[in-house]
């Protein structure tokens, strides 16, 4: 059995430099939208101690309508 850093070399090396790109660019992606997702729950969280329970639920309404459009 090979080791799982093995294979990862070996098809690092047979990537070309668009795919590279593309791998890299994704990377970059998916730790934007992490960051972004954690932030909003920072959020969430300082929102739901600052407001009133029907500000809040006026709050999250309006945040799950915008997550549809």
């Amino acid at each position: 059995m090979t080791h799982p850093s093995s294979a990862l070399n070996f098809i690092v090396a047979h990537l070309t430099p668009a795919a590279r790109r593309a791998a890299w660019n994704f990377g970059w992606m998916v730790l934007a939208r992490a960051i972004g997702q954690a932030a909003l729950f920072g959020v969430i969280l300082l929102l739901a101690r600052s407001l009133s329970p029907e500000e809040f639920g006026m709050f999250m309404t309006a945040l799950a309508i915008q997550g549809y459009v």
